[in-house]
């Protein structure tokens, strides 16, 4: 997997919602990363993928899906399309794409490089709190 898109150093901005957060099971792939917000939010809908991790779509009627913001090297954001099976921009292989979209903060707006499931996800799998971490919490409690 190699990612396709090359980006500017300057401009590698991740906005991460569902295992990559903070304390979660994939976090440790953000090791050499700095955390830029831990309170964000994005316009869209999170879902319940049933394989333990989230999916995303950008919808501007979906309300707003949590996350932070971590500033990654070229290294890292290879890692994390890895992760996120993505092979490039509209690769069929790719379940997700990483795509540019911008994120609030209580710093004002921030462009960030997003996953958002390359799929229709089920509507009834819906999260719609649009918090993973607290979705997942309610579940295994």
């Amino acid at each position: 997997m190699n990612g396709g898109t090359r980006v500017n150093r300057d401009e590698i901005r991740v906005f991460v919602y569902g295992t990559l957060l903070r304390n979660e099971a994939n976090h440790r792939r953000l090791k050499d990363a700095r955390l830029a917000a831990d309170q964000a939010h994005v316009q869209g809908a999170l879902y319940d993928t049933g394989r333990g991790y989230p999916s995303m779509v950008l919808r501007s009627d979906g309300g707003a899906v949590c996350g932070e913001i971590y500033e990654v090297d070229e290294a890292t954001l290879r890692s994390l399309d890895e992760l996120e099976d993505y092979y490039g921009p509209n690769d069929p292989r790719n379940e997700y794409e990483r795509v540019k979209v911008v994120a609030k903060t209580n710093q004002g707006d921030v462009s960030v490089w997003i996953y958002v499931y390359a799929k229709e996800p089920a509507e009834s799998d819906r999260i719609v709190t649009g918090d993973w971490r607290g979705h997942r919490r309610r579940r295994e409690s």
